[in-house]
């Protein structure tokens, strides 16, 4: 552009902070002074990545949930913040300031902004999931009370923790095995402690023992004898 001699060029720009505005130009010289040419600026702002991210809580047991919410940052323009679980960039497990998850295993989990300008760093949080104490399946077991000693144990079904607890139809705990001479029908419950946060997790054995059959007494209604020499058997049966 030519300016006549003498002339002075100035800039006006008429917007707030560094978000655009009007940039105006106006001619002035000895000779002539113009009206003022305004063209219309739009800065687009680059995103701010989180500081950090807060888990409520941190470690879960398994089956439960967490709520994840980032710290810091900001939002440029056109810009949403985008949550993955694995990798930054990895499997997208939601969007926006805070998200709830509930994983299945041990799990890292990344936030970043993604917008017109910029793509920031993720910033990354791992939540530690804890199993659930197994105490099996519920079984049953039927024994006789001549049987020889038995382990509830082993009714179990499933693939039941070791190290649990048992406590008989009379809320009292016992020890393993069992002696059907002495023992009472009835539920059998097995406990299993949990690993914090998780609490104890129960199972049940039914057991029924039946009265073995005994012989009280024997009536012989018929005293004859054979003569001798003595040969031959006498067979009792007895049923119950």
């Amino acid at each position: 552009m030519a300016l006549a001699p003498h002339a002075r060029q100035f800039w006006v720009v008429c917007g707030v902070g560094n978000n655009g505005g009007d940039v105006c130009l106006t001619l002035a010289g000895s000779c002539v002074q113009t009206t003022p040419t305004c063209l219309t600026v739009s800065l687009d702002m680059p995103s701010v990545e989180p500081t950090s991210i807060t888990a409520t809580p941190g470690t879960i047991c398994e089956n439960g949930s967490t709520t994840l919410t980032l710290n810091g940052g900001s939002l440029g323009t056109g810009a949403a913040w985008h949550w993955y679980s694995g990798s930054c960039g990895g499997t997208s497990a939601g969007s926006g300031n805070s998200i709830t998850v509930t994983p299945f295993t041990t799990t890292t989990y990344y936030v970043q902004a993604i917008g017109t300008c910029n793509t920031t760093p993720c910033q990354s949080v791992q939540i530690t999931v804890v199993p659930m104490p197994d105490p099996g399946l519920d079984g049953a077991l039927t024994v006789c009370s001549s049987d020889a000693p038995v382990n509830l144990f082993t009714s179990l079904g499933g693939t039941p923790d070791a190290g649990g607890i048992w406590v008989n139809p009379s809320g009292t705990q016992i020890t393993q095995p069992v002696d059907p001479s002495v023992a009472e029908s009835g539920s059998y419950l097995y406990i299993v402690s949990g690993t914090d946060p998780c609490g104890p997790d129960t199972a049940i054995v039914t057991l029924t023992v039946n009265d073995a059959p005994k012989l009280d007494s024997i009536l012989i209604s018929d005293n004859t004898a054979c003569a001798p020499p003595y040969s031959g058997q006498v067979i009792f049966y007895v049923s119950g």
